[in-house]
């Protein structure tokens, strides 16, 4: 929420989130600020509509890609319950209840699953974040080790996040460098820093202190 507050009221933007963060509360409350959101939520959530949730005895009488839509038409707010192998639960306020389609891999074919519009354009915006999410766990410095103190950690996660930035640029500035696997671009990056980098330029400089002189 700390972050949602330095986009400007009434921007109208629609805000993508994963079930980490999104609940009936909080996309209500960004209603009320002009901002539209959709994302997963938990089913264990308060507020959630667990009448139009699908639970452990249906998912085995129900087809795959069966929804079940909640609409609250007075607070402008939509829960879809999407059965796609497991259960997906999500709110939304920036969409109608119109069907769309999404492609899924089931064994070896590909099928076209019938789904709510928002999940598929859930799907568009939050794909770039995942894969994101996904290189920077692939050479995790800051999973790789527990801190004593949290902002330790969360330094090593910030490098994490500029080394995985420095690797997307990498591959866009040269298409030969797509074919460059991942772990080769860590070793000549770990290499670059280790031997052809030098360090003493960002070395602090040594003050010299004269001798105090008593008058």
């Amino acid at each position: 929420m700390h972050v949602v507050l330095c986009i400007r009221v009434c921007s109208h933007r629609v805000i993508n989130m994963d079930n980490w963060y999104s609940s009936v509360e909080l996309c209500l409350t960004l209603l009320k600020m002009g901002m539209y959101c959709r994302g997963m939520v938990r089913s264990n959530r308060a507020h959630n509509p667990r009448f139009g949730m699908f639970d452990k005895k249906q998912i085995k009488s129900v087809m795959r890609g069966s929804s079940l839509v909640s609409v609250a038409t007075s607070l402008g707010i939509i829960a879809v319950s999407w059965l796609d192998g497991t259960v997906v639960n999500m709110l939304s306020t920036a969409d109608a209840t119109t069907k769309s389609y999404v492609h899924r891999r089931i064994g070896s074919e590909t099928r076209q699953q019938e789904c709510l519009s928002l999940v598929g354009l859930y799907n568009k915006y939050m794909q770039g974040v995942d894969r994101h999410d996904q290189l920077r766990k692939r050479f995790s410095i800051a999973s790789g080790a527990s801190f004593k103190h949290w902002y330790k950690k969360l330094g090593f996660a910030l490098v994490d996040i500029a080394i995985t930035n420095l690797y997307v640029l990498y591959t866009l500035c040269e298409p030969v460098n797509r074919r460059d696997s991942h772990m080769h671009f860590q070793t000549k990056l770990a290499n670059q820093m280790l031997f052809e980098t030098d360090w003493t330029c960002f070395r602090r400089p040594k003050y010299q202190w004269s001798t105090p002189t008593y008058q």
